[in-house]
């Protein structure tokens, strides 16, 4: 069930899931849209309405709902920026800080040595967390984990470059909000899987339950020992 979750199951699905990465792009795509088209206020009732739309559809689906309202709350913090500023820019404003939190994130679970990369690792293949991060994988994990950090912060210097331009680039920043989304955390995940099996071989893998082994003599597996006959 969705609500027995741990945190570091929710924390793994909105850093790496499809679905987190979707509920968080619905928002600026439906805001642009409606600010070319119609207006701010309409674009920020409409990015609202829409964000809150897929937490219904989540819960009603039966699915996590955090990262949904993840979304919710990065609509709400950027309308309410927009508003202030009366500028459309400042609706992308809670990704600068979004990203800061998710990188830094990232970069704190390397330097106590439980890098975030190998504990989603371990989720995909239904291992302990702590099998994420042994000694053996941890190096490759670790520069996996800040590759993904970087990515953060290609974003930041992005959104912040186009922030900080004195003309409306609304629409360079909604680009820029979906081209640094999901393509690129699609290549990154493509990246983490290549390089994890190149670099670590079967040691990304779980171990294979060892099963019977063979008689020595014949090959064949040892006959079953039957069990003692009871004492008279």
């Amino acid at each position: 069930m969705a609500d027995s979750a741990s945190q570091e199951e929710r924390l793994h699905r909105a850093l790496f899931s499809a679905q987190g990465i979707v509920d968080s792009l619905v928002g600026p795509i439906v805001f642009l849209v409606l600010y070319r088209t119609i207006g701010l206020d309409a674009a920020l009732i409409g990015a609202g309405a829409v964000a809150l739309g897929f937490v219904a559809m989540r819960t009603v689906r039966g699915q996590e709902t955090t990262t949904a309202w993840y979304g919710v709350g990065g609509v709400a913090i950027g309308a309410a920026l927009a508003k202030a500023t009366g500028s459309s820019d400042g609706f992308f404003l809670p990704k600068i800080a979004i990203n800061a939190v998710y990188g830094s994130v990232l970069v704190a679970s390397v330097v106590i040595g439980k890098p975030l990369v190998g504990i989603g690792w371990a989720f995909f293949h239904r291992q302990p967390i702590e099998w994420g991060y042994r000694p053996e994988v941890r190096r490759v994990f670790s520069a996996l984990t800040l590759m993904w950090a970087g990515a953060h912060v290609v974003r930041i210097l992005a959104y912040a470059v186009l922030i900080a331009d004195d003309k409306d680039r609304t629409g360079s920043l909604a680009a820029v909000s979906v081209g640094l989304g999901l393509p690129l955390t699609a290549a990154m995940v493509g990246i983490t899987i290549l390089v994890a099996r190149r670099k670590l071989g079967p040691l990304a893998r779980p171990a294979e339950p060892a099963g019977p082994q063979p008689d020595d003599e014949t090959g064949r597996e040892p006959d079953p020992v039957p069990p003692p006959l009871p004492v008279p």
